[in-house]
């Protein structure tokens, strides 16, 4: 049986006249006697204690008589504004964890921590403005993502909040990434990593991303080694902190630096482990998308059944998921594999519905390579007028996004079609140079770029 508490110092004398009258409300809702609450192991007197801020119990009692007053832990610790102020932080959380997958649902839950609270405090402004900015990335509205993270971070700074500053410098990098900005983002991202160690939150689900993307720009500016060791450290702080998706996040940039290098066996292994630690987190929007990466890697290695059957996975995930950009990205991998395999009824299919989710979701720089893959598939056909228009808008459309690597290849294949080749029948000429059958003028194809599947997250 708990004993009673004999003395109460003066700084816990408030807290339990608080918790008392707490305790007293919750047992009059439930139409309990003092006895009643008090059951068989503890006392009607040692109740009558509780409400009269005479003693205090302990943790166990605590939990206890949650369970049987019908409320929470926080419903008996904490007052009504207290208590808001924890929903609406838990409100928050799972907010700022739906934010990439499920933007909408974040965006409600969000008007509902602002209804709980009507003024919320200064750095809890700041947070909720920066989840609100990685909604308004989640659904491609970059500018605006750019604004708030501006404002979160004008807000954090106004609070004193560092680690709510190292949020929103984060998120002003991330959109830095999304516009294929690699150069600034790395500089920018930096500064959010030393602004979590500032903070002491590098250790953080946060901090850790930070890393990762970070390690993604370095890749692109030309930095593996430093992206290398980024992600090495993002992994071991994920797994010791038991986070496997973010652990599945590191392992995947592990396998996009080895498949870079073109060891195609490590970015595997690597890439495997990656979507089985997104299996395991049910991260499907990832498990998705790493899906698709690998589809791309068993077509690098000519392992083309494989291949399909992973885009055919990727694309039944995001299809029922509903999200448009995953969905366009899935099915133009699948496209490209189908194409390659000759199935070009089902190549066009799968290139129009990619399309079309690109379009839906407004982003400009998905459409254009749906567009690539539609005009290559009319190409394959013999259609050369429309393979000229696709091919034609797509080059338009990665000009203007600056994409210059991607606009290079259309331009040769372009060059391809106005000829009346495909890179198909192009590399068939080549190969038949090589073995002293030639055929017709010297042709002198370029080196091809490894075909990589974007990921910019």
């Amino acid at each position: 049986m708990v004993q009673p508490q004999k003395t109460i110092d003066a700084s816990t004398a408030r807290w339990t006249v608080a918790f008392g009258q707490r305790l007293e409300r919750a047992r009059g809702r439930m139409g309990l006697t003092q006895a009643e609450l008090a059951g068989p192991d503890l006392s009607k007197s040692f109740i009558s204690l509780l409400e009269t801020a005479r003693s205090y119990p302990s943790v166990e009692t605590l939990l206890a008589l949650a369970r049987r007053v019908g409320t929470s832990l926080s419903g008996l610790l904490l007052d009504e504004e207290e208590l808001r102020l924890d929903a609406a932080l838990s409100l928050m959380s799972l907010a700022r964890t739906a934010a990439w997958r499920r933007p909408a649902w974040a965006t409600k839950l969000l008007d509902t921590v602002e209804a709980l609270i009507a003024n919320l405090p200064g750095w809890l402004r700041a947070e909720t403005t920066t989840i609100r900015g990685t909604v308004a990335a989640a659904e491609n509205r970059l500018d605006r993502a750019a604004r708030l993270a501006r404002q979160a971070e004008a807000r954090a700074d106004q609070a004193r909040f560092l680690p709510g500053k190292a949020n929103a410098v984060a998120l002003r990098g991330h959109v830095m990434i999304l516009r294929r900005e690699y150069a600034e983002a790395f500089d920018v991202l930096g500064q959010a990593v030393a602004l979590y160690r500032e903070s002491g939150s590098l250790r953080s689900e946060p901090g850790i991303m930070t890393l990762i993307r970070l390690a993604n720009a370095a890749l692109r500016v030309g930095r593996p080694r430093t992206a290398r060791r980024l992600c090495q450290k993002a992994r071991t702080l994920a797994v010791r902190l038991h986070l496997p998706r973010i652990e599945g996040l590191a392992l995947w940039g592990l396998g996009e630096l080895a498949w870079s290098a073109g060891d195609l066996s490590e970015a595997m292994e690597l890439m495997r482990a990656a979507r089985d630690a997104f299996e395991k987190s049910e991260d499907l929007f990832n498990f998705a998308e790493v899906s698709a990466n690998l589809a791309a890697l068993y077509q690098d290695q000519g392992k083309s059944d494989q291949a399909l059957a992973a885009a055919r996975q990727a694309v039944q995930v995001m299809d029922g998921l509903g999200h448009l950009r995953g969905r366009s990205r899935a099915n133009q991998e699948l496209a490209h594999i189908l194409r390659q395999r000759g199935d070009l009824d089902e190549a066009a299919r799968a290139a129009q519905q990619a399309l079309h989710d690109a379009a839906a979701a407004g982003d400009r720089y998905r459409r254009a390579l749906a567009l690539v893959e539609f005009g290559r598939v009319a190409a394959r056909r013999g259609q050369r007028s429309q393979a000229l228009r696709h091919l034609g808008e797509a080059r338009r459309l990665l000009r203007a996004l600056k994409v210059s690597d991607a606009a290079a290849e259309v331009e040769r294949d372009l060059g391809l079609v106005r000829q009346g080749l495909t890179p198909e029948a192009e590399a068939a000429h080549y190969l038949a140079q090589a073995i002293g059958y030639p055929d017709g003028d010297e042709v002198h194809p370029p080196k091809p770029a490894r075909r990589r599947t974007s990921r910019t997250r």
